[in-house]
Parts: C-alpha cells; structure tokens; sequence
C-alpha cells in the first residue's frame, strides 16, 4: 500500500536520520577548534619583530616577521587597519591570529625589491625589515602558505553529502 509506512521503514528513516546526525556532529566537533574562542581586538598585548630576511633572485628579498603575546589567550586582529603591511602590494599575508607566547617565522613577505623596506603595522606598532635586516641562515625554510588541506576538505565534503543524499533518496523510494 502507498503512504503508508511499515514499522521496517520507519526503522530504517529513524536510521538514517541518527546517521546523518552523527556525521554532523562529528563534523562539527572535527572541524570546531579545541581552544578557546579568540579575542578580537585591535591592539596585539606583545609585540612584532622582523626575524630575517631572504636575499631572492631578482634582486629581492623576502621578510620573515614573527611576535609575541603576553597573555594566555588567543588575540584575533584582522587585517585591516590595525594589521597591515607596507608597501600595499605585500599586504595581505600576515597572521591574523595571535597565540600565547613567542612565536618566530610565522610569515614571510613575498619578494621585496632591495632598494625598499617593507614594514608590518599591529595595532600601533611597526617593524620593519630591509635587505640590510639580518639573513636568515642556509637551513631556514620560508613558512607556507596555507597547509593545503582545504581542497581536500572541501572534496571530502561532497563526497559524504553526495553519499548522505544517496542514501537518503533509497530510503525514501523504499517507504
């Protein structure tokens, strides 16, 4: 009979559901941090610093800036006008979140013509690097951009909301 749904079916409905849940709630809990939530503030309670610099071909160099937080939480400054990076062109690959303690190399510039300084600004506070800066030494390896994980994550996605619809779309023909 149509429209009516056996006891078997509600069965495997409920089943589903639970499953798709799971999968949500494990998703969420995979993905959410394990830390507290960041401040967001407009100020960094520590301080930047230029580590060193990179003499690149071209005539170029490349900035590694590191800083500090003094306090036991997380700091979020956005990029904006209380973190930036000067010359615009270099703006935009700077750290945005600012952990507990000391932390060195956390990002590089991209190539900066020799003949120019290139400066990182949080909150009020600048450092600035030349090619005159300190050299990193022979081993130092530039810091990533990204960890290349999210076009996988965004794949793996797909895959299990392609799967969880699927899935759902049996269960419905079958009641």
């Amino acid at each position: 009979m149509r429209g009516v749904v056996s006891v078997g079916g509600r069965r495997r409905v409920r089943a589903t559901i639970g499953m798709v849940a799971a999968l949500a709630v494990g998703f969420v809990l995979g993905v959410a941090p394990a830390t507290p939530a960041a401040a967001t503030s407009h100020y960094l309670p520590g301080g930047i610093f230029v580590d060193c610099v990179v003499l690149t071909k071209g005539n170029t160099y490349r900035a590694v800036f590191g800083y500090y937080n003094n306090t036991p939480v997380t700091a979020t400054i956005p990029k904006g006008p209380f973190n930036y990076l000067w010359p615009r062109q270099a703006d935009g690959v700077q750290v945005t979140r600012f952990k507990p303690g000391r932390h060195h190399g956390v990002f590089a510039t991209p190539p900066i013509p020799r003949n120019k300084s290139v400066t990182w600004v949080v909150g009020i506070f600048p450092a600035t690097a030349t090619a005159k800066s300190p050299q990193c030494g022979p081993n130092v390896e530039l810091p990533a951009e990204g960890n290349g994980l999210a076009p996988l994550l965004v794949l793996a996605g797909g895959v299990v909301a392609a799967l969880i619809g699927l899935r759902l779309r049996r269960l419905l023909r079958r009641s």
